[in-house]
């Protein structure tokens, strides 16, 4: 009896012994998890707040692009969130838009060879109901006309629960072939950025994340960017079946963009002229999945088109544009849209309203060596002239030609004369082109190099040369 009631008592010592230590290990490794958590969370907002301190758009010094010393932080924590993010995926949800995690849907369908597809639609929406109602109401006309529609299926991508922007998708059942809501954060880890600034952090996470849904998840070859306030050509969609053949072939390619930054209508056309240019502009452009593996890694915090002009990641490759833009901006209120640079520059630029059909066009002109040689032959061609007096005393009977030898002088060029953007947009290996807004049979005037060679033999050899370096536009 002893005995027994001896092995009863340590028995229940022994399960009060397991117990407490069961309570014992689960309390440490809830303790550990909160420290830890804490610590995710600390290290990651501090980071963006030194990312965000003084960030700022690049400044202009002697005419090239000099990035600030917070934009270098930026691009060394890369945006934090979607695919590639520098932070773990059990972090991506705190604080802040930018954190945001990457998933794929289990509903999204992927893409399938043989469908006749040629790219994915991405629309970009945050908060500008009407804005995106035009958009959508742009690309389905469009669509329609054409009887394109399979060849591009159409996604928006809305940046939070606007439930009016919601509305409007909803009221596209038919084109819309995938509707992806990117869960913003709250404005947390953004408190040493510049309020004005901060849309730009929005803008480049959603970004990133839209980008990864259409190609890490759904495995689109190609996908073409609209955002919510543009208003697509009556050719949008032919101009990129056209291209995204040369784009898949042609390794000197970047991305085909419908926007030309030099596309005032003084200057600007010929709605069947395409060109290459170093400059990559966006609004509106067509990428492919393999570029998107190159940047993703590296993709910045904020300013992500700045982040594109690069030459890290542009390596000399250029895009295709046309020289009547292919889409019309008609926001006035945007991230990337100040008062004072819509009313000076993107409201003057010019959309096409004839109809190209690109997808029969032959484009070969495009393939590098061969439009290299002819641009420096018409060049050599071109009258020279040295003022604008000269330009005009002209009128336009032929192409002509101003040379400059130092970036002081380009830059009087293209801003005096012509009332263009510098550093310059548009531009190929040096040469900015545009119309001769005296010409009435649309000659071209040319800004080129002083160092262009004057003679067809070294016309020539410059061609025989290959692409060669280039600097960043």
């Amino acid at each position: 009896m002893v005995v027994l009631r001896a092995q009863r008592t340590t028995r229940a010592r022994w399960r009060v012994s397991v117990e407490a230590m069961v309570c014992s290990v689960l309390t440490l490794c809830l303790v550990h998890a909160l420290l830890s958590s804490m610590s995710l969370r600390t290290d990651v907002t501090l980071r963006l707040q030194q990312t965000g301190a003084d960030s700022d758009r690049a400044k202009k010094e002697g005419g090239l692009v000099v990035e600030t010393e917070a934009r270098h932080k930026t691009e060394e924590v890369g945006a934090v969130g979607a695919f590639g993010s520098t932070a773990s995926a059990g972090v991506d949800r705190v604080a802040t838009g930018l954190l945001n995690s990457s998933f794929c849907s289990p509903s999204q369908e992927t893409f399938v060879e043989g469908r006749g597809q040629v790219a994915a639609v991405l629309v970009l929406s945050y908060n500008r109901p009407r804005y995106l109602n035009t958009t959508l109401g742009a690309i389905r006309e469009r669509l329609k006309a054409r009887s394109v529609s399979r060849k591009f299926p159409v996604f928006v991508s809305q940046d939070g629960d606007n439930a009016d922007v919601s509305k409007v998708i909803e009221s596209f059942p038919s084109l819309v072939a995938g509707h992806l809501v990117h869960p913003r954060g709250e404005e947390g880890g953004l408190e040493g950025v510049k309020p004005r600034l901060r849309g730009y952090y929005y803008l480049s996470a959603h970004y990133k994340w839209a980008l990864g849904q259409i190609f890490d998840c759904m495995k689109h070859p190609k996908a073409i960017i609209v955002e919510d306030d543009m208003e697509v050509s009556v050719d949008f969609f032919q101009f990129f079946e056209g291209t995204a053949r040369l784009l898949d072939k042609d390794p000197s390619l970047y991305a085909v963009s419908s926007w030309n930054d030099n596309g005032y209508g003084s200057y600007a056309s010929d709605p069947r002229a395409l060109r290459r240019t170093d400059f990559f502009g966006g609004l509106g452009w067509m990428l492919t999945r393999g570029l998107w593996d190159e940047l993703k890694a590296g993709w910045p915090a904020a300013f992500w088109d700045d982040y594109m002009r690069q030459d890290k990641q542009r390596q000399g490759r250029q895009t295709i544009v046309p020289e009547v833009s292919r889409n019309h901006n008609f926001g006035e209120r945007g991230t990337s849209n100040p008062d004072d640079f819509f009313e000076m520059g993107i409201e003057r630029i010019v959309s096409n309203s004839v109809y190209v059909p690109f997808a029969e066009e032959d484009l070969s002109y495009l393939e590098l060596d061969r439009f290299k040689l002819d641009m420096w032959e018409k060049v050599r061609k071109s009258r020279t002239v040295d003022s604008k007096d000269n330009i005009n005393d002209l009128a336009g009977e032929q192409d002509l030609v101003l040379y400059y030898g130092t970036q002081e002088e380009e830059e009087e060029i293209l801003q005096t004369y012509f009332e263009l953007q510098y550093p310059p947009r548009g531009s190929f290996e040096g040469i900015t082109m545009i119309r001769n807004p005296n010409s009435k049979r649309s000659h071209m005037i040319y800004i080129a190099p002083s160092d262009h060679p004057k003679d067809s033999s070294a016309v020539q050899a410059q061609g025989a040369g290959g692409q060669g370096e280039q600097d960043e536009a």
